[in-house]
């Protein structure tokens, strides 16, 4: 890929010794003459350069033929009657010095005006009148020249040629964007980012496709190009076959057909042509797509009609049967393709991928700008975490090292992505990580201005989705088309066996229903876990927030203790003391600290070590603990945001029950800023004290508060089964009656519902809906049971695991509750869900 920064000729180096820009611009010109684009010279050719006195012309070069060509550069910004009077006897001095000139370049950083009034010539017009003159002098001294103008574009396109590079750098000092430059913006980024983004265990998602729509990429012009193909190929080589019965009726259908089909064709065609474009504008599929459905059907209905024999179609029928279905198959395509995430995201200049704590938005972006950047394509990376000042700009600037001049960078990585024909993009991931978020709001309405005005620019943002609210203003929000990354939701099977097969773990032979296992961060400290722990299968029961927290401090001890690591008594539980001190210390400040404190903290737990044995080594080591470098300043954080949370919610959780009131009343008054603890104290606290947050905080399962309510459902599914008190249960049941939180409220019961043992397995859920009566069966679960695809409901993931291999190799009582659960699904009206229940419960052996 070439490289390109941006030009300013005002701020040429001078050259020495007098340090004169203009010494510094003839020399530049006469460089780029020799050894750049701007000439295409015919080989053989050699050049002479000049001192003052010149004779008019900085070099020549004499041809093979005998002929000279000769140029002059003028450091000039106008073309006024001065400057003309200064090209002038340049031109009548080379006509003197130069017997065999033909042609003639003057060369200025100048683009000549061409818009003439009433009063005045433009310099365009002056030109051109010089030219007449000098053609005349020519002509008189006995030959032939061509006068040619090369102004500031020509100087800049030669410059901004991959070849240049060198002598770009050194006349402008400016940076310079080149394929290792990304390559190493994205290896910087992916260092700092830690545990957070894993390469082996990356997942291809359908999200992905934003980026490709967003960077009209050609991965994008492929795709269209493949459903063009795919429709070309249903109409056949020769045009749709006609049946021989009933001609008088198959002719105008099949025309009529194919005139909507001939439409549908351009507009696709015409969307491959744009699809490349930096400015391009995609056509709208869907009405010429709705607009083939009618002849479509009508061809269809003629076939039923009168080409029928018994079930089969002969002949000519039978080819156009083939080429329908073909046909419908093909703008079936279309219809997804034009009503997908890349078709929606093609025209935007910004987009805000959001989603929930460990969903993968670091991953996924790090992994974006790392393959991007193996592929040349210009591409900016830096984490939200890093930013601190503003203006953005240039916090992006400082963060990959960018040294030029303020306000610069968007210009100059813009030039790098005009001239390769690939649209840039800049990534930040964690909008919600600065310390001081109001950054955004102060800054962020004037970037996206800023991004917008350049046609090869495009940003791509994340935030976490607990920390939206009070990152970005409402009209930010609203000037951002915001994509949900919902983790594995969308392929959870492929992810699930991905990272159980890279860790050496068996399958599980329950339904993993709960969202956490489509959550990656969930299942990355899930399976490091088992396996630091020699295990090679899931515990049926137990799997909650104390279980992985313990699980996995536990597991890391193990690793760490080892002599050719920390060598320490693994009874003496390092990390999970280091853990707890280092989450103590950043309570109430934060989710970072000084290096300096953390190498305190650890240092002071295993003194006396040198750097490959010190405790803080292993814990960088294993992504427990990142680094951060802010300004020049080091700190640490959590590797794992999720562990840090549950950490600091242990810290409060051990506290008397007093103090524990008052910690939480504290945190709850910026929820925003303390979700994440929140939602794990939300698990603990009934663990510890068999008491709900929601009752510390006094918030009524009556009321509308979208973040306790959402942290107490969660909770349920990840607390200790014995924590599920009688209390517990009265809550759910009043949300389950609260119209906002219904939903959520019966999939937290399908979450446990298979759990042996668990105070809220279908064997609840039966004794529940057998207490109700019909119409109030029909309002609380049926109604739930037919919107599993409006809701984002698991009731098909209880039954995708009924099929699934996993599923034979659970015990009775598994067995039991799944069709327990999946008899009460038999109530619901919704037909398709209905029949699946049914063929999902037959594939259990009788209980």
């Amino acid at each position: 890929m070439t490289q390109l920064p941006e030009i300013n000729w005002h701020q040429i180096r001078g050259k020495a010794p007098s340090g004169s820009r203009r010494d510094g611009f003839e020399e530049l010109v006469n460089q780029l003459m020799i050894s750049g684009s701007l000439v295409s010279w015919p080989a053989g050719t050699t050049f002479t350069t000049f001192g003052n006195p010149d004779g008019g012309r900085e070099g020549r070069g004499e041809l093979p033929c005998g002929a000279t060509w000769g140029w002059q550069a003028k450091y000039l910004f106008t073309l006024d009657d001065g400057a003309f009077t200064q090209i002038d006897k340049s031109v009548h001095r080379v006509l003197t010095t130069e017997p065999t000139l033909e042609r003639y370049f003057i060369l200025l950083p100048y683009n000549r005006p061409g818009g003439d009034t009433a009063k005045t010539k433009s310099a365009w017009t002056k030109w051109n009148e010089h030219v007449v003159s000098w053609e005349a002098a020519a002509t008189a001294a006995g030959r032939a020249v061509t006068f040619e103008y090369i102004g500031e574009t020509q100087l800049n396109d030669c410059l901004l040629q991959p070849s240049q590079l060198g002598r770009l750098r050194y006349w402008f000092d400016l940076d310079v964007f080149s394929e290792d430059r990304f390559r190493e913006i994205a290896a910087r980024a992916e260092a700092d980012a830690g545990g957070r983004y894993s390469p082996e265990l990356n997942v291809d998602l359908p999200i992905a496709a934003v980026f490709d729509g967003l960077a009209h990429t050609s991965a994008f012009e492929q795709e269209i190009r493949i459903a063009l193909a795919a429709l070309r190929k249903a109409r056949g080589t020769y045009g749709l076959s006609t049946p021989e019965k009933r001609p008088d009726l198959f002719e105008p259908a099949i025309g009529a057909l194919g005139e909507r089909l001939d439409r549908l064709d351009e507009l696709v065609a015409e969307a491959a042509l744009q699809a490349r474009r930096p400015h391009g504008a995609l056509p709208d599929l869907i009405p010429a797509i709705e607009a083939v459905r009618e002849p479509l059907e009508k061809v269809s209905d003629l076939l039923r009609q009168h080409c029928l024999q018994g079930r089969y179609y002969t002949g000519n029928a039978g080819s156009l049967y083939a080429q329908l279905s073909a046909i419908r198959s093909a703008v079936g395509g279309l219809n997804e393709l034009g009503d997908g995430r890349a078709w929606r995201s093609f025209t935007a200049t910004a987009i805000l991928v959001t989603g929930t704590g460990g969903a993968g938005k670091t991953h996924l972006l790090c992994d974006l700008a790392r393959s991007r950047a193996a592929d040349g394509l210009p591409t900016i990376i830096a984490l939200g975490e890093q930013f601190e000042h503003g203006p953005i700009e240039a916090d992006l600037g400082r963060i990959i090292g960018f040294h030029s001049p303020t306000g610069k960078l968007l210009a100059t990585f813009d030039a790098a992505c005009q001239t390769t024909g690939e649209i840039g993009l800049i990534i930040i991931d964690g909008l919600n990580e600065p310390t001081d978020r109001a950054l955004w709001n102060k800054y962020l309405n004037s970037f996206l201005d800023d991004v917008a005005k350049y046609r090869h620019l495009r940003l791509v943002l994340s935030c976490r989705t607990e920390y939206l609210a009070d990152t970005l203003s409402d009209a930010l929000q609203a000037r951002l088309p915001a994509v949900q990354h919902t983790g594995f939701e969308e392929v959870p099977r492929e992810a699930i066996r991905h990272f159980l097969d890279w860790y050496g773990i068996e399958r599980p032979s329950f339904p993993t229903m709960d969202p956490e296992f489509t959550n990656p961060l969930f299942l990355k400290l899930l399976c490091t876990a088992l396996q630091a722990r020699g295990e090679r299968r899931f515990p049926r029961t137990g799997i909650g927030t104390s279980w992985i927290y313990d699980s996995f401090v536990d597991a890391m001890d193990i690793r760490l203790s080892v002599e050719e690591r920390c060598d320490y008594d693994r009874r003496a539980s390092l990390v999970r003391r280091a853990v707890e001190q280092i989450a103590a210390a950043m309570h109430g400040q934060g989710h970072r600290l000084p290096r300096a404190d953390v190498a305190y903290i650890t240092s002071s737990l295993l003194p006396n070590r040198k750097w490959s044995q010190s405790l803080l080594n292993g814990l960088l080591k294993e992504a427990i603990l990142a680094d951060l470098r802010i300004d020049g300043a080091d700190y640490i954080r959590f590797g794992y945001e999720r562990l840090g949370d549950i950490a600091q919610a242990k810290f409060v959780a051990a506290k008397d029950l007093n103090a524990v009131k008052a910690d939480v009343a504290r945190l709850a008054e910026r929820w925003w800023a303390n979700a994440g603890v929140l939602q794990a104290l939300a698990a603990v606290l009934p663990e510890v004290y068999a008491v709900e947050l929601v009752d510390l905080l006094q918030i009524s399962p009556d009321e509308y508060h979208p973040y306790a309510h959402t942290d107490f459902l969660l909770s349920v599914a990840w607390r200790k089964p014995d924590a599920v008190s009688g209390r517990s249960v009265e809550i759910l049941v009043e949300l389950q009656r609260n119209p906002d939180f219904a939903d959520h409220a019966n999939n937290t019961v399908l979450q446990v519902a298979t759990v042996p043992g668990h105070p809220l397995n279908a064997e609840w859920l039966h004794r529940q809906l057998a207490g109700l009566t019909l119409p109030e069966r029909d309002a609380a679960w049926s109604y739930f049971c037919d919107r599993q695809g409006e809701i984002n409901g698991y009731l098909p993931g209880l039954i995708d695991w009924a099929w699934s291999d996993a599923s034979r190799g659970a015990n009775d009582e598994t067995r039991h509750l799944a069709v327990l659960t999946l008899a009460w699904v038999l109530t619901c009206s919704h037909r398709p869900t209905r029949d699946n229940a049914t063929k999902a419960m037959s594939l259990f052996h009788p209980v």
